[in-house]
């Protein structure tokens, strides 16, 4: 008889306990489409066996931490509400399934007019619009939930996986809103179109969080369209957490609904990057909002966004109203002042501000301001602003020891929303026809709002776009070594 030393004993025990133990439940994959289902059954195992929209085993009480709901085209019920309990940081993921993906194309039943990028997953609003926040289209308690709808377009709602078209105003809260409550904690909405009704109403697309201010961590916002919006987010204690690739456009705004695309009554350590936002009727295209002195947006990163508020903006693009901005970073947008009157930046007054709004902190570095209003408003401290470049100015720029002025449009086609800049950036900020030269900010800041680097040609650019010959392409390889043999 052959005796093993101890420790060899007791490491083939715990082998053979593993394989005779059962096996932890692993990630499934289900399948949704919209009623009645499948044309086999309704469980959701695949395609053929799809469920009937969020029913059965894909009832929002149904759904299993760390599995996949994969979502086919077509128009659903709508008005759910998700809080199935967090379970560490296990996520549920409902995706949109698009016909590049491998694996859901994979399963029995598929058919191709099942592709999102073909026919979206359309999500009406709910019917219950008596009250506050009204006609949600999705609720969310819980965390750790991805809504993706796996594709996405640009500028316009074309492309996008998930589409929640503009509800009917029937009552006085006649929008399509998505909510994150609290407890919705790393949640993440990506690859989706939302669309506000017309009417005089109060109509926000997203909230992050609610009117408690109670605190909510880490949500994400990525390639979104929306439109008609009287606010595109609200945005209500919320810690960390990126806004980005968004494309908000034809904001509402009115006297007793009035708008601000942006509307952060709390948000600390955010980034708000690589944004479009055009047509910001209403204080401005980001505002703090909450009435009495204190501070509203703390440590934010705001960089690589366009900003072209249009002339139905009332106090400036980026705005502390009430409350202040303090400890920010605005590197590296672009802002198209024509026709709006106002200023691209502009913080809360003395008046409304306490000891630590006084602080201020805030840093305004590598931005284009063109064809407006240059000087950034001083209220509170003045930010620290250097290698700004400000073009057709309707006021006297600012004086910058790096700083540009001039009076030319650096745009390829700014009248046709194509703010990539028409001339390679140079050393020298006294030159005419060409953005100078900025400061290279640091790791974090180095690719431009459609991923191109910064610097490729030997300059860092200002504004949201590199430059790129021709505009938009992949920047050419550096540091080659020709290799004779």
């Amino acid at each position: 008889m052959i005796k093993l030393p101890a420790i060899y004993a007791c490491h083939l025990l715990v082998a053979v306990l593993l394989v005779l133990s059962p096996l932890e439940s692993r990630a499934a994959n289900h399948f949704i489409l919209p009623s009645p289902g499948g044309v086999s059954g309704t469980t959701g195992a695949d395609w053929a066996h799809a469920c009937s929209d969020f029913t059965g085993n894909c009832a929002p009480g149904s759904l299993v931490r760390g599995d996949t709901y994969y979502v086919g085209g077509g128009t659903y019920a709508g008005g759910y509400s998700f809080s199935k309990a967090n379970s560490g940081t296990s996520t549920i993921t409902i995706m949109g399934c698009a016909s590049t993906d491998s694996t859901c194309t994979a399963e029995s039943g598929w058919n191709a007019s099942y592709a999102v990028d073909s026919t979206p997953a359309s999500f009406p609003s709910s019917a219950n619009c008596g009250s506050y926040p009204g006609c949600r289209a999705m609720y969310f308690n819980s965390g750790y939930w991805v809504i993706d709808g796996a594709v996405h377009g640009s500028s316009s709602s074309t492309g996008y996986g998930f589409q929640f078209p503009a509800p009917t105003c029937s009552s006085s809260y006649g929008m399509n809103t998505i909510q994150f409550d609290i407890g919705g904690d790393h949640d993440t909405i990506q690859n989706a179109a939302l669309a506000a009704c017309s009417g005089d109403y109060p109509k926000p697309a997203i909230i992050l969080g609610n009117t408690s201010q109670s605190a909510i961590y880490n949500d994400n916002v990525a390639y979104l369209y929306l439109t008609g919006f009287q606010d595109d987010f609200q945005i209500y204690g919320l810690n960390n957490g990126i806004i980005e690739h968004v494309y908000g456009t034809n904001h509402f705004s009115s006297g007793g609904n009035h708008g601000t695309p942006v509307d952060m009554f709390s948000w600390t350590n955010g980034i708000f990057r690589y944004n479009v936002y055009t047509q910001c009727n209403g204080t401005g295209c980001m505002e703090t909002n909450v009435t009495g002195s204190g501070v509203s947006l703390n440590g934010a990163e705001i960089y690589g966004n366009v900003f072209a508020p249009g002339s139905g903006v009332a106090n400036g693009v980026i705005v502390g109203s009430q409350t202040a901005i303090i400890n920010s970073l605005v590197y590296n947008n672009t802002f198209d002042l024509t026709s709006a009157p106002v200023s691209w930046w502009w913080n809360t007054d003395s008046g409304y501000c306490n000891a630590q709004c006084q602080t201020g902190g805030n840093v305004l570095y590598n931005n284009i301001v063109w064809s407006g209003t240059c000087t950034p408003d001083g209220h509170a401290p003045t930010p620290t602003h250097d290698y700004n470049t400000y073009l057709s100015c309707s006021d006297t720029p600012p004086s910058e020891t790096h700083g540009q002025t001039g009076s030319w449009n650096p745009f390829v086609n700014s009248g046709g929303g194509n703010y990539n800049l028409a001339n390679a950036p140079v050393s020298n900020c006294n030159s005419t026809g060409a953005i100078c030269g900025g400061i290279n900010e640091g790791s974090l800041y180095t690719t431009d709002i459609v991923g191109d680097p910064y610097g490729a040609n030997g300059q860092w650019e200002r504004g949201a776009y590199a430059y790129l010959d021709p505009p938009g392409q992949p920047a050419p390889p550096t540091d080659l070594n020709a290799v004779v043999q």
